[in-house]
């Protein structure tokens, strides 16, 4: 099925794009492709003239039982897409790696850019740190280290399941409150052996009894360092992704006094509030066309 496309002004911006130029028109679209499909039903022969770039689609997608997210939501209309524009460009889901679509003779991911002589693409790289970073400090602070279980390697998951039994069994926790990563810093780039990652990030330190009492530190707010070795593990040839497999010690930078960064202009602040409230209507409008469409064919499968 497909959803409505949200209104006729893409269409006319195209119509008045194209109509003032012989040259190639550029689309690139970052949701659900249905206004361009909506274009190329209302008028086909733009079709030649768009070079479309569009986010969607996805090789490895973090859930293999779904379709990537902006194809899933118009699946109608990313078939019009890859049925009627020639050769578009396919800005891939993030953990998607950089080969070409099975579909296209000649799509291939828009950020192939970033992959850079060292053989591998250091977002990528950075998003998988991140996340697995996040899922191991959930791990520790809630006892229940399974969770980083598919982040980090085999020793490491021993070395901190060893961790934090130990502490248990003294009736102790390690707490980092209001985590937050701040930055990642690629620090040594040799994929073969382990790439080295500094991160840099704010939280309270503190050990907590079986009460929530502190034991030790306190829930003052800190910047903090850590270096991480990662390595990319072939977990399947689905799923291929980066683990910790080694964690340096913990730095302690200096403690939180005010804003981590600087404060932004009011202007800059109005604006994107404006912008935001924006997305949020146009969000709203689209949902709840989505759910009238939905709707409308339930109510038509039940009554056949």
């Amino acid at each position: 099925g497909s959803v409505a496309a949200r209104s006729d002004a893409g269409l006319g911006a195209v119509r008045r794009t194209c109509g003032s130029t012989e040259a190639t028109v550029r689309w690139v679209g970052m949701g659900p492709p249905s206004n361009l499909a909506a274009v190329l039903k209302a008028q086909p022969q733009l079709a030649g003239r768009l070079r479309v770039t569009q986010m969607g689609g996805a090789l490895r997608y973090r859930d293999p039982e779904r379709a990537e997210h902006n194809f899933r939501l118009d699946p109608g209309a990313a078939a019009e897409l890859l049925r009627t524009v020639r050769k578009p460009w396919l800005a891939r889901f993030s953990s998607t790696p950089p080969r070409r679509c099975a579909s296209c003779s000649n799509t291939r991911g828009c950020m192939n850019e970033l992959q850079d002589a060292t053989g591998f693409n250091r977002e990528e790289m950075l998003a998988d740190v991140r996340e697995a970073f996040v899922e191991l400090e959930a791990a520790i602070a809630t006892g229940r280290v399974s969770r980083c279980r598919s982040f980090v390697s085999d020793s490491l998951y021993g070395q901190v399941t060893a961790c934090v039994d130990d502490l248990w069994a003294q009736g102790r926790r390690r707490a980092h409150g209001s985590f937050e990563i701040h930055h990642l810093e690629v620090l040594d780039s040799r994929p073969a052996t382990g790439v080295r990652v500094r991160l840099q990030a704010t939280s309270s330190i503190a050990l907590l009894d079986r009460q929530g009492r502190i034991v030790d530190g306190s829930f003052a707010l800190k910047m903090w360092a850590q270096d991480v070795t990662v390595s990319r593990f072939e977990a399947s040839p689905r799923r291929p992704r980066w683990i910790i497999t080694r964690l340096g010690d913990l730095s302690v930078e200096g403690d939180i006094t005010g804003p981590v960064h600087e404060p932004m202009p009011l202007a800059q602040r109005q604006a994107l509030e404006a912008e935001r409230n924006r997305r949020e209507q146009e969000d709203e409008e689209f949902w709840a066309a989505l759910r009238t469409v939905s709707r409308n064919f339930l109510t038509a499968v039940g009554s056949a």
